[in-house]
């Protein structure tokens, strides 16, 4: 059984627990190397009103460093869980359906970094592609200034209805920079050296607060709370923070990563 729904107002009590999601034992949704081995593997989720949908895919390979790893094992699925009932169903292709909601320009289908020495994907999280941002279709880049040894982490911006460039906003600006992008897709965090790291509004760029992780994370914001997974040697745990405040409000150890999806 997977547990699917926590009460996060209340020390995330658990509220609901699904029926069985059908991913294999050796399928991690974390990234782990056991004994020689390494799972590759995808994992995209998203929740809209009653209805979470999971799609997966992954190899488990066999490091030899002698030749590239031929898969042992492979996996592919999706579901979609009722919130409100724990019943789970499978979907017929391991994508998640379409959201017409979250649908980008076509004319930015193929859009893509110039590659000049300037700009480069951020380190750790994008958006590298455009996705979507209520009035805007975005993208994170960044800009690094070589002979200054400074760095910017820029939002760039296209009007959602026409295609049309719209200003970019500057998120960030120092040495080494970092971006998380969480995983409820609306906002962005930035970081020095991934210490102390600033929420962003993923539409607008507007700065929402401040607070200290535990490194790259994995990262949601609901309301004006954010909550990191986080942990070593398979034991991980939920923490909850006050946005205005950066304080912690609570925390709670959760099972195994080999059966915790990254993404609320």
């Amino acid at each position: 059984m997977i547990q699917v729904a926590l009460d996060t107002r209340h020390g995330a009590e658990i509220l609901l627990t699904s029926a069985a999601l059908g991913i294999p034992d050796w399928v991690p949704l974390y990234d782990v190397a056991v004994q020689r081995r390494s799972v590759v593997h995808r994992v995209r989720v998203r929740s809209k009103g009653n209805d979470l949908w999971l799609a997966w895919w992954a190899q488990d390979q066999v490091i030899t460093g002698v030749r590239p790893p031929a898969p042992e094992h492979e996996s592919s699925g999706g579901v979609r869980v009722d919130l409100s009932t724990g019943a789970v169903a499978a979907l017929d292709e391991p994508v998640l359906p379409p959201d017409p909601d979250q649908a980008v320009p076509a004319s930015l289908s193929g859009w893509k970094l110039s590659k000049g020495q300037l700009w480069a994907p951020c380190r750790c999280g994008g958006p590298d592609k455009p996705v979507r941002a209520g009035r805007f279709a975005v993208s994170v880049a960044l800009e690094i200034e070589q002979l200054e040894k400074q760095e910017r982490v820029w939002l760039l911006r296209w009007r959602a209805d026409t295609g049309q460039p719209a200003e970019p906003v500057l998120l960030h600006q120092g040495a080494r920079l970092f971006t998380i992008l969480t995983g409820d897709g609306d906002h962005v965090l930035t970081s020095e050296k991934a210490r102390t790291w600033t929420i962003h509004d993923l539409e607008t760029g507007r700065r929402r607060g401040q607070v200290s992780l535990h490194g790259l994370a994995e990262v949601s914001i609901l309301g004006g709370r954010l909550f990191e997974i986080h942990g070593k040697d398979y034991r991980f745990r939920l923490d909850a923070y006050d946005i205005a405040t950066g304080r912690r409000l609570w925390k709670r150890p959760l099972w195994s990563a080999r059966q915790f999806s990254p993404v609320p």
